[in-house]
């Protein structure tokens, strides 16, 4: 007698649970005291036998101490309840029944974790605080899971008018090709990408950015973003967000990670982002940086996510979230009502935050170019000294970089205006360029 699928059942005291992989079904074992899910070689196998192995450097430590390097990660998706999840398995070399996770059996409802009342295990519920630490802990598969898909697909609106173009493919230089091809694959294991063979209306060219940690691929979408629609969704500022802060006091700042790759392109909006690479053409499959609409697209998927959240305030892939009150127990008790109701949300969305530009509980939060506080707006002095170390103007384009640069920081000078002007006389239309003591006094 088969199990139904998604039905736990137990033996002894042991409890499993039947999951449709890769179109066969499998028996899992369900341990809420593992950190990742686990599967034998062989079961792999006979899985997927043509399935490929990402790269894993993890190693596992078993309940016998011994320790044991991972083969590879082997990922696959299951469904239950008429919801898709997309799994990772930790391939070992045992004989055991493959393994979920506490945090994977959460997340499919096959488990739910509780903490009575009565017993003080968290520290925030004995003495109403929140700290960095449980955060982290307890919201592991919001700060840790890999990258998905939030609900929904995103739609790219083409003007018909607008003739398609097919770009020349150009050539990658050779010594960045063993890196870009690695970027490619990992971005194609990932989910974010995958290879196209048939004719396509749209081809882009690949545009490769060297970060100091990573390689990022890119597309050159010159063309097509002549042809794209704007969505013409408003872009929230800091001054939209500053009236909603009377006694704030304090402040947590999280960021989407990889924002744009955590939303789903529909299929005739992927065909659309095609490119040319040494190893045949790929297309996006999430949204992805050039784009022209990605960042009103992105900041609409943002604020439906989050409707509804008090105290929640996204401003492109950033989230800010202030508590409020009269006195600092209070803001701190208001502001972990706000963070909680926050981190159920991005988990039930899927919506994977980082680490990186991560600020809990400050008094003082770098927010988009300024600081905020309890006080108000403040200068961010990081800003003020990338406008001093800037180097005089040398040519009309330079002055426009300066008084832009400035006019970010407007609000803190009133007089402005004024002293920018002889700059600007240096903007108009057929004014020839000169420097003159008047320009280097308004600097």
């Amino acid at each position: 007698m088969h199990e139904s699928i998604g039905a736990v059942h137990s033996r002894g005291k042991k409890w499993f649970v039947t999951l449709r992989l890769h179109n066969k079904q499998q028996q899992c074992q369900l341990d809420s005291g593992a950190t990742c899910n686990v599967m034998s070689y062989k079961d792999k196998i006979n899985l997927a036998p043509d399935t490929h192995l990402l790269p894993s450097d993890t190693t596992l430590k078993l309940y016998s101490g011994e320790l044991m390097s991972s083969m590879g990660i082997f990922e696959t998706e299951c469904a239950i309840r008429g919801r898709k999840h997309k799994l990772e398995f930790e391939i070992v070399k045992t004989s055991q029944h493959p393994l979920l996770s506490g945090s994977t059996c959460e997340r499919l409802g096959l488990m739910q974790f509780t903490v009575p009342n009565d017993l003080h295990i968290v520290e925030h519920v004995q003495h109403g605080r929140l700290s960095k630490e449980q955060l982290l802990s307890r919201y592991d598969d919001v700060f840790n899971s890999p990258v998905e898909s939030v609900p929904g697909e995103v739609h790219f609106e083409l003007d018909e008018s607008v003739t398609p173009v097919q770009c020349a493919p150009r050539n990658v230089p050779i010594a960045m090709k063993v890196a870009v091809k690695a970027q490619l694959d990992k971005y194609e294991a990932n989910g974010h990408m995958t290879s196209v063979t048939e004719p396509t209306d749209w081809i882009c060219n690949m545009v490769i950015v060297k970060k100091t940690e990573k390689l990022r691929v890119c597309i050159d979408p010159k063309h097509l973003n002549q042809a794209l629609k704007r969505s013409h969704y408003i872009m929230p500022t800091l001054e939209d967000v500053l009236y909603k802060l009377p006694k704030a006091r304090i402040f947590t700042l999280v960021d989407a990670q990889d924002a744009f790759l955590q939303c789903k392109l529909d299929e005739e909006s992927s065909f659309m982002t095609t490119f040319w690479t040494p190893w045949g053409r790929k297309r996006w499959l999430k949204l992805l940086f050039g784009v022209s609409v990605a960042p009103e697209v992105y900041q609409r998927k943002q604020h439906e996510l989050l409707a509804g959240l008090k105290g929640i305030e996204p401003i492109a892939d950033d989230v800010l979230i202030v508590g409020c009150g009269d006195t600092d127990e209070e803001a701190e008790r208001d502001h972990d009502v706000k963070l909680l109701a926050l981190m159920e949300r991005c988990r039930s969305v899927k919506l994977r935050l980082g680490l990186k530009k991560l600020q809990f509980k400050v008094k003082n939060v770098h927010f988009h170019g300024h600081i905020l506080s309890a006080k108000g707006l403040k200068l961010d002095p990081e800003k003020v000294r990338a406008i001093l170390d800037m180097p005089n103007p040398s040519d009309a384009k330079g002055v426009q970089r300066l008084i832009g640069f400035a006019n970010y920081l407007a609000k803190f000078m009133p007089h402005l205006s004024a002293v920018c002007e002889p700059l600007r006389r240096l903007l108009d239309k057929d004014t020839p360029w000169h420097w003159l003591p008047k320009h280097e006094a308004a600097v």
